[in-house]
């Protein structure tokens, strides 16, 4: 008698194809490689704008907000800027998150330099420092670009012909970054994501040099997205809906349905295939999308945080208000910090970047800093030219814990999403780089420009610590340790332009 066979599939075959047509697949995909003990990598670049209160001598010594610390190695006091990321007290207005410490996976160096400014002589300084940041190579004329009267703040400018800025050198050199965690499956449906903190910093904005964070080679600029909504809708709605109308996802959350529900029947047939150990963490993450979704289509203020009136035109401590922009620019920001963590924990990419505010950001930081004890109501990009008084001192000051403290969070938010082996987190499975692009606003200083390595662990990046580089070396070594560390190639040796490299800098990972 003849038997019929039957045929079986193994559940890691099984979830390794889902996937390509969206709905639930792209939340299971992850947890099942997890329980397979497979975690992606992943890269975070992180733009905040204009400079900062560095706490040298004669750039706010003394000053409430500053950023070098005082000491080295992991006995360094913390200065109020790098205190954000310590345990929160409870007065501090500046973040919202209460998660414990993450001072023990940050790494802040002193002593990084951006390429020499009596060098560059071609274009605006702020656009230019990103450019130099992200590539390592002087900016250069946009091809058949009109000459402008004032070539030092020249605005036709982009990145060298044949560089990219250092995210999508990743994104292109290092497999794990782009490849699917199980054989045969899926990678991420995103290879990367550009995001931004205000919609001022989106294409059609003004010049496109001080927009754009991330470049996939020259006169190839990638936009940022500063709609939390859109944002949302184009990751998560898109992930779940592939070639859904737009207007369908912004008419059903309009009718306060999540996008969610779209595949709900999808979740709760699959739910069942989901390993035992897994299922709480894809509830977590549901829910936790879930309410992101509900926050930013309301767009409501987090918790003690002070925002301005939308295009009301109240009189504010001698100001006439806010205008839209500015009023949502704190809440857009800590939206957007939490797509990027839903987007790494569901695994739709592996790369995203984001600026909080462009190289000339026009926001006025009395219109979106909590409790401002300044008066100063020029726009960020002037106060950063304000000079040395109390009253400008205070703005920069207060504009970076601002920024830093949402940065902060979003660390914090990773800490305590947890992935991978007992006591792991996502945190941990996320490199990133913080940085501004200047020293001091009002000279636009760049040596020992600010600078924060994180997370990382996959890396054995030596976090926990403050790193002096001594003597200084430039900015590119430190792109180039991070690449070798990655496993990315390095032509010659060095990142960037040859004549400011001399290779990884040690110290930063451990071997």
């Amino acid at each position: 008698m003849k038997k019929n066979r039957v045929f079986g599939i193994t559940r890691r075959s099984f979830f390794a194809g889902l996937g390509s047509a969206g709905g639930a697949a792209i939340f299971l995909r992850p947890l099942i490689a997890a329980a397979e003990g497979a975690f992606a990598k992943r890269f975070a670049w992180i733009h905040y704008p204009v400079g900062t209160v560095s706490g040298l001598p004669g750039e706010g010594q003394g000053s409430k907000w500053f950023w070098l610390p005082t000491g080295a190695g992991p006995t360094y006091t913390a200065s109020p800027l790098l205190k954000l990321f310590e345990d929160r007290p409870a007065d501090n207005i500046y973040t919202f998150v209460n998660g414990p410490s993450v001072r023990s996976k940050i790494l802040p160096i002193d002593g990084l330099d951006l390429l020499d400014p009596s060098q560059a002589t071609l274009g605006d300084k702020h656009s230019q420092a990103m450019n130099i940041m992200g590539t390592g190579w002087m900016s250069v004329p946009i091809d058949n670009a009109p000459v402008e009267a004032d070539p030092p703040n020249a605005k036709f400018i982009t990145v060298r012909k044949g560089t990219k800025t250092i995210d999508q050198e990743l994104m292109e050199k290092v497999a794990d970054l782009t490849a699917p965690l199980i054989a045969g499956g899926m990678g991420p449906q995103f290879k990367s994501l550009q995001l931004c903190g205000t919609a001022k910093s989106m294409a059609n904005q003004g010049f496109t040099c001080l927009k754009v964070l991330s470049y996939a080679g020259n006169g190839a600029p990638l936009f940022g997205e500063g709609r939390s909504q859109i944002a949302f809708n184009n990751i998560f709605g898109m992930a779940m809906m592939p070639g859904a109308d737009p207007a369908v996802l912004m008419r059903q959350q309009a009718q306060k349905k999540s996008v969610l529900d779209f595949v709900i029947t999808d979740i709760q047939r699959m739910q069942a295939l989901v390993p035992v150990g897994q299922r709480p963490k894809l509830d977590a993450q549901l829910t936790s999308i879930r309410a992101l979704e509900a926050r930013i289509t309301m767009e409501p203020p987090p918790p003690g945080m002070v925002v301005r009136p939308t295009l009301v035109n109240e009189p504010l401590t001698g100001t006439t208000g806010a205008n839209a922009d500015e009023a949502r620019h704190q809440t857009l920001v800590r939206n957007m910090f939490d797509i990027m963590r839903c987007a790494f924990l569901s695994d739709l990419t592996r790369v995203i970047s984001i600026t909080l505010g462009d190289g000339n950001h026009p926001n006025r930081p009395l219109m979106w800093v909590p409790k401002p004890s300044f008066t100063n109501n020029a726009d960020h990009h002037s106060v950063s030219h304000s000079g040395k008084l109390a009253d400008a001192i205070n703005a920069k000051g207060e504009a970076s814990a601002t920024h830093l403290g949402a940065v902060a969070d979003f660390l914090k938010s990773m800490n305590a999403t947890p992935e991978g082996p007992a006591g792991e987190t996502l945190l941990d499975h996320v490199f990133g780089h913080v940085f501004t692009e200047c020293r001091d606003g009002d000279t636009h200083e760049r040596r020992r420009n600010p600078s924060m390595l994180f997370g990382g662990k996959f890396l054995k990046l030596n976090s926990g610590q403050f790193m002096v580089v001594s003597p200084n070396r430039y900015t590119n070594d430190m792109m180039a340790a991070i690449l070798q560390a990655f496993g990315a190639p390095l032509p010659n040796g060095v990142y960037g332009d040859p004549m400011y490299g001399k290779g990884a800098l040690p110290g930063i990972f451990g071997a």
